[in-house]
């Protein structure tokens, strides 16, 4: 059975709608990749925006530290986000032992002590809580020679981990660290894709 064809240029409509004019369909295509860019964009925007909040929690669920120990020590790098890539820059300063739940009985104590790990307490010998420059920390003082620690020795604040130890990909694949970036990973990766699906479709929708 043989086939007529009116012409050798294939008709094409974009949505139902036939195109007006030699460029039309270009325009549209442009147009729609222009859309799914600009679903992109948003969609990491959002994810962007879940970083710190996200990164803090789960932190939290395996440090026992105050939630206002872990203020200002995370920073998005703005300048990598044209890229595609979302960039977190963490303190690498060590926050005081204090802040992961530091206390102390007094004198008659073998020393203070802290949990850095949630259910891990540890005692520091020695270790006592005092105020110094306005801010409240964990001290011990230096032994001298012989090991022994005089009434008047140099005192020296202790300090736990840092924010960027609590995230920083270590080569032990069952270290905190590690267990805390990948929840954060796998969940941003997850939002992300959801996100994406929802810009896409109120993009789509104004048509």
């Amino acid at each position: 059975m043989a086939t007529r064809f009116r012409s050798q240029a294939a008709k094409l409509t974009v949505n139902g709608k036939a195109p007006t004019g030699s460029n039309a369909l270009g325009r549209r295509v442009a147009e729609r990749v222009a859309r799914y860019s600009t679903a992109s964009g948003r969609a990491q925007v959002s994810t962007a925006r879940r970083v710190q909040p996200l990164s803090k929690r789960e932190i939290r669920s395996v440090y026992n530290v105050k939630s206002s120990a872990l203020g200002k020590t995370m920073q998005l790098d703005s300048t990598k986000a044209d890229g595609g890539s979302i960039v977190l820059r963490a303190s690498k300063r060590r926050l005081p032992l204090i802040a992961f739940d530091g206390t102390w009985g007094g004198r008659s104590t073998p020393g203070a002590t802290a949990s850095i790990l949630l259910g891990a307490r540890r005692t520091y010998n020695s270790a006592f809580i005092a105020t110094a420059r306005g801010q409240r920390a964990i001290f011990v003082r230096e032994r001298g020679a012989g090991g022994k620690r005089p009434d008047r020795a140099p005192v020296r604040r202790l300090y736990g981990p840092s924010v960027f130890d609590m995230l920083a990909v270590s080569s032990d694949a069952g270290s905190p660290a590690n267990r805390i970036r990948g929840r954060v990973v796998s969940q941003l990766e997850s939002f992300y894709v959801t996100e994406l699906a929802r810009q896409i479709r109120l993009e789509l929708a104004r048509d």
